[in-house]
């Protein structure tokens, strides 16, 4: 497996293998992550700053880093990722 490759999000630093997986595929594809500001928007109605909230499924953890900005230091993100394949 290649080193992981350091992508800077408007959320923050992920690190992703460019060869496997999603995002990996669209940043091969088109050099951009996909826009989840919808997705951000609605996380903003419903969390504030000193919430939990868990993120299942979180891949790379695209959303956890956005979840984290938005309930700050004083909260708390539970990501979780079933898929074993990923490191």
């Amino acid at each position: 497996m290649p080193d992981p490759t350091p992508v800077e999000t408007p959320y923050g630093t992920l690190y992703v293998d460019p060869e496997e997986l999603v995002i990996g595929r669209l940043l091969q594809a088109n050099g951009q992550l996909p826009d989840i500001s919808q997705e951000v928007a609605f996380f903003r109605k419903y969390l504030n700053p000193g919430d939990t909230a868990i993120d299942v499924g979180a891949n790379y953890g695209l959303f956890t880093l956005a979840l984290g900005q938005i309930v700050g230091d004083d909260g708390v993100i539970i990501a979780f990722e079933p898929n074993s394949q990923l490191h």
